[in-house]
């Protein structure tokens, strides 16, 4: 096996245990409702490791970001589009507003989801995003538990080795 296939089967094995880490630590940030939105979500489900070349790349969807560091209030708003593909992909159903039918599920069309979104988009702007640092604290944890295990792993490599020295004849 050469030093890079070893590299790769060590960095295909941070990337697993990163991914259970992440859903650990995601479930330890609740939502503002109280509520674990992030651990069994397919957010990170949707988590892609590729392992080339002694080096590991992980993606994510973008928005992960803004969960990860938050989001000031008044910053400049989310884009529409993107918070109504956020709303047709998680299935989020806009209510009514009007009198005598306020909470009420009303009909899914473009204009109800864009309305939706307007909404979010004001209500961010107004109140921000706290931070939700699960990825770092994954990262930091799998970093150490590998430090731990390379430790380990060389110690057991240096009962392993035998040096000879014979006096030069």
């Amino acid at each position: 096996m050469t030093n890079t296939e070893h590299i790769n089967l060590i960095l295909n094995e941070f990337a697993n245990e990163f991914r259970i880490a992440s859903k650990y630590y995601a479930s330890k940030h609740l939502n503002s409702k109280g509520k674990d939105s992030l651990s069994n979500s397919n957010v990170l489900n949707d988590m892609i490791t590729d392992v080339k070349n002694g080096k590991l790349t992980i993606s994510l969807y973008r928005y992960i970001g803004a969960i990860e560091t938050g989001r000031a209030i008044g910053k400049k708003g989310v884009p529409i589009s993107v918070l109504v593909k956020w709303i047709k992909r998680n299935n989020i159903k806009p209510r009514s507003f009007a009198k005598g039918k306020k909470g009420q599920f009303i009909k899914i069309t473009p204009q109800s989801i864009n309305g939706l979104a307007w909404i979010i988009q004001r209500a961010i702007k107004q109140k921000g995003i706290k931070p939700r640092p699960f990825l770092s604290q994954a990262y930091k944890y799998t970093v150490n538990l590998f430090d731990a295990r390379i430790d380990n792993f060389l110690n057991e490599f240096a009962k392993e080795v035998l040096f000879k020295f014979t006096k030069k004849q």
